[in-house]
């Protein structure tokens, strides 16, 4: 890792992005402005309730399924998993991001716009150490068929295994490094198995990916040409980096994750916040 990462970073000027919404399919519209030293990610949503402020933390984590959502005051943003994967890649640690809408713009459903935006608007390094947390022991959650698995190391390092269980013949094993390149990541697309159809569309789901989204059929063929041999599984460690960046840290320690999806993610992170507020060495930003 170079060593500028160890400092907290931001962008150099701001950007703008409209789109649909991965899930609602409605028109969202986004101005990425640079943040302040030790302010962490923070969105400003503007709804009819007004603004309102919500930091990317899990302490307005709201269960939306299938994404990542975070609600205040009775105002939900939903599918924020993306942006904050792409922030953690980019090694940016403090932004403002203005919202109109209720739902991130989903671009090709992978991290691919925000992580070329961001590098178009410049990184800048800010005047103070980016936080972080170093798994001590041995950490779990999950069952038999799906969980992860955390163990102490000295860098992020995922190991990610991905099937449909008996529904396809399908099965993927990827890894990845903090050190390693990060662009096929980035560009890993959302992805359903034939046999979720159904759920996703009497859920009202995933009305903004037709266009995108991979779907597997039950011989474990893709619905589009993949952009890696990968990619499934892939997304699925993205949609892991975006999920565990709400702990508003970065995190030293080893995963092994078996199957699982954001409601393991959001078990983990809340483990990890419990073991971060068990131990004092390390530094977090204070939101409000």
């Amino acid at each position: 890792m170079n060593e500028a990462w160890h400092f907290q970073r931001t962008i150099a000027q701001p950007f703008e992005v409209q789109g649909k919404g991965l899930h609602s399919g409605e028109e969202t519209r986004v101005k990425v402005f640079p943040g302040k030293v030790s302010q962490g990610i923070v969105f400003r949503v503007y709804s009819s309730c007004g603004e309102t402020v919500i930091p990317a933390s899990l302490q307005w984590l709201s269960p939306f399924p299938r994404s990542t959502s975070l609600m205040r005051e009775g105002v939900e943003l939903k599918t924020v998993e993306h942006f904050l994967a792409a922030c953690y890649l980019m090694g940016i640690d403090n932004l403002e991001v203005l919202v109109w809408g209720n739902e991130l713009p989903a671009g090709d459903t992978s991290s691919r716009i925000w992580v070329e935006k961001f590098g178009r608007a410049g990184i800048i390094v800010q005047d103070a150490r980016s936080p972080f947390f170093e798994i001590r022991r041995f950490l779990q959650v999950g069952d038999g068929q799906n969980y992860i698995l955390a163990f102490p190391a000295q860098k992020m390092q995922v190991f990610y295994f991905l099937d449909a269980v008996e529904h396809s013949r399908f099965a993927q094993f990827v890894t990845f490094s903090e050190e390693d390149p990060f662009l096929e990541l980035a560009a890993s697309r959302t992805f359903a198995f034939h046999f979720e159809l159904p759920y996703l569309k009497a859920s009202g789901l995933g009305k903004g990916a037709q266009d995108w989204a991979i779907i597997f059929d039950a011989q474990g063929c893709p619905s589009l040409p993949l952009r890696s041999p990968g990619e499934p599984a892939l997304h699925k460690v993205l949609d892991f980096l975006g999920d565990l960046f709400l702990l508003q840290v970065r995190i030293r320690g080893c995963f092994f994750a078996v199957r699982s999806g954001h409601s393991l993610n959001r078990e983990m992170a809340k483990l990890l916040s419990e073991e971060m507020a068990a131990n004092s060495e390390y530094s977090s930003y204070c939101l409000h």
